[in-house]
């Protein structure tokens, strides 16, 4: 039996695909709304976040809840449409890859990713772009999103997995894994580098365990091709899938693993490590990190250099950022887009590109406070050796 909540969002799933994505933020900010503090905590992140200052911003565990609310929802709905209209992008989310994202503790990412499986299985339209899609033979729709962040964003992610799951009938198992980073005093029961907790917030019984034991994404390929092996193909297509029907769109299942790691580490353990997720990716994402990664420009191409040797051949970079000037970066008295200096990296081709891609928000859309259309550029690339 489901709840109200539940059968109004499943219905705006098939009729008002944003709508029913802000619905899930909408129930996760509830306890924010009645926090006295919160028109405060606001003012504080954004004069953070103008300061460039994001180690204060992202540090509290009341300030990320504040973040989540204001500024999420507008982000996931644009990378939704975004993935929905790329015609690259929504080929490997029809199949059953894995995702790393970075700089994605706060769920814009996954929640996008995760409502667009949702729309796969209970709207039309996406149904049938969903077969149209999908690799013959493959069976259940299956997906593994890493999000790499160094805030304590797990209490987030973990709600709103938890509602995600509830209100859009998706299978979704949660996995915590700390690459580098000491767990808060009074639960460091395990080593900082190995310690992991496995949840599962199934919309209904699975009907086996393995999608809460499943292997981390970071080990290996389920297609049999160890981390960091060359993918068989350098198409979209190129992304493994399990034999089996195809007479409707399969349930959707969803692993998300919050792998608390600074991106940006020296620490050799840490780098191995996320060298090896990034290699076991099909798609890495990139969305409005890559400027704070040039904060530090030496940082931003040490980083950026070390992503895209790990990623196996084939797989895809997707990089999305503000399309203001707080994507010029000053390089011997020259300001240069962020976007020109990614174009230059070796090893990459431009799949596709925009400079300028605005998502307006849909009129008649509600949310408690007011929200801001996203401007921004996208490029997609694909490494090619």
């Amino acid at each position: 039996h489901m709840d109200v909540d539940t059968v109004a969002v499943q219905r705006l799933l098939r009729k008002n695909p944003d709508q029913s994505v802000l619905e899930v933020f909408r129930e996760l900010s509830l306890p924010v709304l009645r926090d006295r503090e919160h028109p405060a905590r606001l003012q504080a992140i954004k004069e953070g976040l103008f300061a460039r200052d994001f180690v204060r911003v992202f540090s509290s565990t009341e300030n990320l809840a504040a973040y989540v609310m204001r500024w999420v929802p507008p982000r996931a709905l644009a990378y939704m449409n975004l993935f929905a209209q790329d015609k690259t992008l929504l080929k490997l989310l029809c199949n059953d890859i894995r995702i790393t994202a970075i700089g994605a503790g706060a769920g814009s990412e996954f929640a996008a990713i995760a409502a667009l499986a949702a729309l796969f299985q209970t709207n039309e339209g996406f149904m049938k772009k969903f077969q149209a899609n999908r690799r013959a033979g493959a069976g259940p729709h299956t997906l593994t999103v890493s999000c790499v962040d160094f805030g304590e964003y797990m209490p987030v992610l973990s709600s709103m997995c938890s509602l995600l799951s509830a209100r859009m009938g998706l299978d979704i198992s949660t996995e915590h894994v700390r690459i580098g980073i000491p767990a808060p005093p009074a639960g460091a029961s395990q080593p900082a580098s190995t310690e992991t907790r496995t949840d599962s917030h199934a919309a209904t019984p699975a009907v086996s365990g393995e999608a809460a034991t499943e292997v981390p994404a970071s080990v290996g390929d389920k297609a049999g091709n160890k981390a960091g092996e060359p993918a068989p193909e350098t198409s979209p297509a190129a992304v493994p899938g399990a034999p089996g029907s195809t007479a409707a769109a399969p349930r959707s299942s969803l692993k998300m693993v919050f792998a608390q790691a600074d991106a940006l580490s020296a620490d050799e353990a840490t780098r191995a490590r996320l060298a090896k997720l990034y290699g076991s990716s099909h798609l890495i994402t990139a969305c409005f990190v890559v400027n704070e990664l040039f904060a530090d420009k030496a940082v931003a191409v040490a980083t950026l250099t070390a992503i895209v040797a790990a990623m196996r051949r084939g797989a895809f970079l997707l990089v999305v950022d503000s399309a203001s000037d707080l994507s010029l970066v000053s390089i011997n008295g020259n300001n240069y887009p962020t976007s020109m200096l990614l174009d230059g990296i070796k090893g990459l081709q431009r799949a596709s590109a925009n400079d300028s891609h605005w998502f307006r928000l849909g009129e008649g859309l509600k949310y408690p406070i007011a929200l801001e259309n996203v401007h921004c550029y996208v490029r997609l690339y694909q490494k090619t050796a």
